[in-house]
């Protein structure tokens, strides 16, 4: 929702701000991520469907690389990663 838009908002301007200086700042917008986060039987309803989820290394290695590459912003995932990138995009208009 709101503070996730803010998250990448605040972090893609601080990326443009310090375009000149040689700091980067990378916004990882991770989708369902394979963690014991959730207690069992509590997990969001997509952590329930597989093919949403991630592994976490994946994930990791993902933001990692999109941080070397100055991204202002990286939107991880598998096949979850489509319906993230659609509410990251959502989330900048």
């Amino acid at each position: 929702g709101a503070t996730k838009a803010f998250l990448l908002s605040i972090s893609r301007a601080m990326h443009y701000e310090l375009r000149s200086t040689g700091v980067s700042v990378t916004a990882a917008c991770p989708g369902f991520t394979q963690t014991h986060f959730w207690k069992p039987g509590e997990e969001p309803l997509g952590a329930k469907v597989p093919c949403l989820l991630q592994q976490a290394s994946a994930c990791a290695a993902q933001c990692v690389d999109g941080m070397f590459a100055r991204k202002p912003y990286v939107v991880v995932g598998n096949v979850g990663g489509l319906f993230n990138q659609i509410l990251v995009t959502v989330g900048q208009m």
